[in-house]
């Protein structure tokens, strides 16, 4: 009887599963490919990221602002104001002085500067300061014919330049003198000038000089030429002579006997303050001499 052979060589575990070894490799290397690309893109993005933050920072961190320049206070010169006087009035003189620096609005010495005195030649600067304003209102044309061939904006200046009376009187006119006091009264505060009486003050005049120099009520062009003219006009002998050496936009009145004049004046800082010295009972020398005494320490400063 033949004898089966039957072998003792039964697959093991390993052998068995073979078939599955090569998906298990790939299951292997597709993990290990994916966490190297995970961490691949971690070390990429974390920069972007924080770069993204830091733009983002530097765009809401609120602006810095230049520091303002401080402002140096100008020296008060009452004493020097007081003294003058002093030596100066007489029973026969009245003398109204007002000096102040627009910039802080602190007035640096000051007499009577309520005083009301006859305006003279001072109402032809209100006059024009009003026409110029119409002007950039659109209310007027500057370039028609106006006074004796001369054109409106022509008449302005040289109702300041020369103090042109026939100008600044057909301007007056057409402005209404009751009408021009409610407008300076009530567009600027002038309580003590009257267009009708022909009166004003020493503060009236600064109030209407302040706002020129800073600009408040005219268009850069009507101010340039105000400016400019009152620098340029021909009466020098007051205010201007008191301090040569600045530059000096001034307009001036006078009568019988008495002499007014407010002026711009330029410090060699740069800075300006504005000066009105009303007088009667004297004259332009007495200005001169009163300007020098309180402007001196200012322009040394």
């Amino acid at each position: 009887m033949r004898t089966k052979y039957q072998s003792n060589n039964k697959p093991t575990g390993l052998r068995r599963h073979r078939h599955l070894l090569v998906p298990f490799f790939l299951l292997v290397l597709f993990l290990s490919l994916a966490f190297g690309y995970w961490l691949y893109q971690q070390s990429n993005d974390t920069p972007i990221i924080t770069e993204q933050v830091e733009q983002e920072a530097v765009q809401e961190a609120p602006a810095q602002s230049e520091p303002e320049p401080e402002i140096v206070l100008l020296n008060n010169v009452q004493s020097e104001l007081d003294a003058w006087l002093d030596s100066a009035t007489t029973a026969s003189t009245t003398y109204s002085v007002l000096l102040k620096d627009p910039l802080t609005q602190s007035v640096l010495a000051e007499h009577s500067a309520d005083e009301p005195f006859f305006a003279a030649s001072i109402y032809k600067l209100y006059v024009a300061y009003l026409g110029l304003m119409d002007i950039d209102a659109g209310l007027e044309n500057p370039s028609e014919q106006y006074n004796q061939g001369r054109t409106r904006e022509q008449c302005i200046r040289e109702m300041i330049r020369a103090s042109d009376s026939p100008c600044a009187e057909q301007m007056w006119a057409e402005q209404g003198k009751a009408e021009s006091t409610a407008r300076l009264r009530d567009l600027f505060g002038l309580s003590g000038t009257s267009m009708e009486a022909i009166t004003t003050t020493a503060r009236d005049a600064t109030t209407i000089m302040s706002r020129l120099q800073r600009g408040d009520d005219l268009s850069t062009d009507s101010t340039q030429l105000l400016r400019q003219v009152l620098e340029n006009q021909m009466y020098r002998q007051a205010i201007p002579a008191g301090v040569p050496d600045a530059t000096v936009y001034n307009k001036v009145g006078f009568y019988e006997t008495g002499w007014l004049d407010t002026a711009i004046i330029e410090l060699p800082s740069g800075r300006e303050v504005i000066l009105s010295v009303y007088v009667d009972g004297a004259g332009s020398r007495q200005i001169a001499s009163l300007t020098e005494a309180i402007m001196t320490p200012l322009l040394a400063e």
